[in-house]
């Protein structure tokens, strides 16, 4: 099986050929014949199409002339680029839905409590070390920190709410946008919450993962300069926090963002999830309401 790095490649190389032209330069290295797809996984479709001109090249391979296999190879994958202009649109749609119910689990946690505290951790694995994390482990991790928040132990006690969303970029590979909410009463240092949980993360990958932690108080200047803030302690009783709160947290799921989409993943995999906002479970709340939001897959829809 290939690594993440190289299914990147490939995805990328049959969007160029896809939206190119027949001048475009093709070299028979780009091309690996043997390649096949792993049952266990589901694919983009850039890659199910590489797939299948593959197969077809081998079985043509006696018949077909170097010249023959180019012509043959941009015409199948022209023939096919709509099912990746239907794949990027319905991965649109799901941003945008799941924009919608990001916005509504927060303004639930926003309208209950009087303030909370927002952290933004985006976790990663470094670049020497991504071609050993495959989708199965990196969503290993991921489930762990998923149990912590759940157990709220350690470092995420008081913890009231949490949204995630993986991505795969062209260069920062596997990641994990992460947005922490925790109860303001109980904590109030965003940054040195945010380091802590960051360290946690490097001692689970056993040193071979990152993170980005956007409460840092010099990456908060611009935002604060530009009065946008939208992390660190967030009133209820101060809109402008709350918009700010509310418009950031928006970029977990952010519908203009491309090439951001997994080319591998698991069967039924989420992309996409927030906390359950049960109010049976939570203080001051009529017990007769008992909302909650569940996680949703931008690409389970597909």
């Amino acid at each position: 099986m290939l690594n993440h790095k190289q299914y990147r490649s490939i995805d990328q190389f049959v969007r160029n050929l896809a939206t190119g032209s027949k001048s475009q330069q093709l070299n028979p290295t780009d091309l690996l014949p043997e390649f096949m797809l792993d049952s266990r996984y589901k694919y983009s479709e850039a890659i199910e199409i590489y797939a299948e001109v593959m197969q077809l090249l081998k079985s043509k391979k006696e018949y077909v002339s170097q010249h023959g296999m180019k012509e043959y190879v941009f015409e199948y994958i022209q023939s096919q680029a709509k099912r990746i202009t239907d794949q990027d649109a319905g991965y649109r749609r799901c941003e945008i839905k799941n924009q919608n119910k990001l916005r509504d689990y927060l303004t639930n946690l926003l309208n209950h409590y009087a303030r909370l505290l927002f952290v933004r951790v985006d976790f990663a694995i470094k670049k020497q070390y991504q071609h050993e994390v495959d989708i199965e482990k990196f969503q290993g991790y991921l489930q762990v920190m998923s149990n912590r928040y759940s157990n709220q132990d350690g470092y995420f006690s008081g913890l009231q709410g949490y949204a995630w969303a993986i991505e795969e970029g062209m260069d920062k590979g596997l990641h994990c946008h992460t947005l922490l909410i925790f109860d303001g009463n109980k904590h109030q240092h965003d940054f040195g919450l945010g380091l802590q949980i960051g360290q946690y993360w490097t001692q689970l990958t056993q040193d071979k993962g990152c993170c980005f932690i956007s409460n840092d108080p010099e990456y908060k200047k611009k935002f604060i300069q530009s009065d946008t803030l939208g992390i660190g302690m967030i009133h209820r009783d101060n809109p402008k926090e709350v918009h700010n709160a509310l418009s950031a947290a928006q970029y977990l799921v952010n519908p203009e963002k491309e090439l951001q989409h997994l080319r591998v993943r698991l069967p039924r995999m989420r992309t996409f999830g927030t906390g359950q906002y049960v109010t049976k479970n939570r203080r001051g709340i009529d017990q007769k309401k008992n909302e909650y939001l569940h996680g949703f897959s931008a690409q389970s829809y597909l």
